[in-house]
């Protein structure tokens, strides 16, 4: 299949079924849900006591960053013709200045994925700006400008983190 590809299965039903221990409770959200934990699970206050309710907030995974960072080098080192090189190579500038911008120059790669994580929608938006020409490529390019900005943090040394 390919990325395009239609990967829907019709004729199949693949809802879970309900099973008996299924309860209806309140979230801590204000939202009556469906749960599959019982009070028996949460122990003698049925988990009351245990939930906050709370976010944790958890960092963006620097070995999927690092994935996605060198597939767009790569698609970027692949680029042949010399005008399409250089509108990329005016993309990825504009974006590393607005990194240099927004992160600093002092940063660690966990910092830097993290900040990938919340979102790349203005590096889009960076990259439409400067060629329209290339926005269809995007979030590619924009992955290739954290690769690039990558090279500065200060425990990365060209494709392992330091201790």
């Amino acid at each position: 299949m390919g990325f395009g590809a239609d990967t829907s299965v019709s004729g199949l039903n693949l809802k879970p079924k309900r099973s008996e221990n299924v309860q209806s409770v309140w979230t801590d959200s204000g939202v009556y849900g469906q749960s599959r934990i019982t009070k028996r699970s949460f122990g003698r206050n049925g988990g009351r006591g245990a939930r906050t309710g709370k976010f944790v907030a958890m960092s963006y995974p620097l070995a999927n960053a690092l994935y996605q960072w060198e597939e767009g080098a790569r698609a970027l080192n692949s680029i042949d013709d010399p005008k399409l090189r250089r509108l990329a190579d005016r993309v990825i500038s504009a974006i590393r200045l607005e990194l240099r911008r927004r992160v600093g120059p002092t940063f660690t790669a966990e910092e830097l994925a993290d900040f990938y994580g919340q979102g790349t929608d203005w590096a889009q938006q960076i990259a439409i700006d400067v060629a329209p020409a290339a926005a269809d490529d995007a979030h590619t390019l924009a992955d290739a400008a954290f690769w690039s900005y990558l090279r500065g943090a200060g425990n990365f040394a060209g494709g392992r983190t330091l201790a």
